[in-house]
């Protein structure tokens, strides 16, 4: 059985996706989006507005697929949870350094776009509320809240792709072992296999 046929849009916004991983979005015209779509800037214009239409659903579609993954995480068992949240984030299933750094270009443009910083606010809104859930689930620290608990480690999460991306002495493997010995923390739970000093 073939695999699924890609519509149009979808292969429009992998030319985007494309072109962005080789130049950028700011250095990225329309017409090399059309150019790498194998269609004409007009033709694309008949499925999007323009190349800001095509990054808001390219970035709807990025936000969708790591909430989505998230959710999936619900069926681990509780105390392998943790462990599985860092390997989604830098294990390598999710982002390699060429999807992180669309991500990370995704949340700059979102400063100054109003249709991207409303995905961007609603994207960390469910990631936020997804790890808060999860961390209910745990003793955590005396006094910390699983929202602070999701917080914390939010904020960690995005430090440590941004680290990861720019400075290469941190690397993904250094960066799922840390985020996994932080989220144990924030949870009040040991990190499996690691001796207490």
């Amino acid at each position: 059985m073939e695999g699924k046929v890609k519509t149009r849009r979808e292969l429009i916004i992998e030319a985007l996706l494309e072109r962005m991983l080789a130049q950028g979005f700011a250095a990225t015209t329309l017409a090399d989006v059309a150019r790498a779509a194998r269609m004409t800037p007009s033709h694309l214009l008949y499925y999007f507005k323009g190349k800001e239409d095509i990054l808001a659903a390219c970035f709807q579609g990025v936000t969708a697929q790591i909430t989505s993954g998230l959710a999936a995480l619900d069926a681990e068992p509780l105390d392998h949870l943790l462990d599985k949240v860092a390997e989604y984030f830098f294990g390598g299933k999710l982002l390699h350094k060429s999807d992180l750094g669309i991500t990370l270009e995704f949340f700059g443009l979102a400063v100054h776009d109003k249709g991207l910083h409303q995905t961007k606010v609603q994207f960390d809104r469910m990631v936020k509320g997804w790890l808060a859930h999860t961390f209910a689930q745990y003793p955590r620290a005396p006094g910390r809240s699983p929202v602070d608990a999701a917080e914390a480690a939010y904020a960690t999460i995005v430090g440590l792709s941004t680290s990861a991306f720019f400075d290469e002495r941190l690397g993904f493997a250094r960066a799922h072992a840390l985020l996994r010995e932080s989220l144990h923390q924030l949870a009040g739970t040991a990190v499996p296999g690691k001796v207490s000093p």
